[in-house]
């Protein structure tokens, strides 16, 4: 898991703080997350939210994505280039 908030998200303690709480929202649903290399980001909306907020937005992406993945699981199968 890795985490990329550019500077359009805020100055450096509003993307510390989003970044703080995406961690904690993964690690509380680390057990159900598939493995795979993942890439969170955040805009600028993010800073604005309340922890439960982003939770709800985190976990409806994630739901996503597992979706994805078990719908197409030969396009996943490919070694990275």
């Amino acid at each position: 898991m890795a985490y990329a908030l550019g500077r359009s998200t805020g100055g450096a303690v509003a993307r510390n703080l989003v970044r703080r709480r995406l961690r904690e929202i993964v690690r509380a649903q680390e057990s159900t997350l598939p493995s795979a290399w993942i890439l969170v980001g955040a805009n600028a909306s993010a800073v604005d939210m309340s922890f439960a907020e982003l939770t709800s937005h985190t976990h409806a992406l994630f739901s996503r994505v597992q979706a994805k993945m078990t719908s197409e699981p030969a396009a996943h199968s490919q070694a990275p280039l």
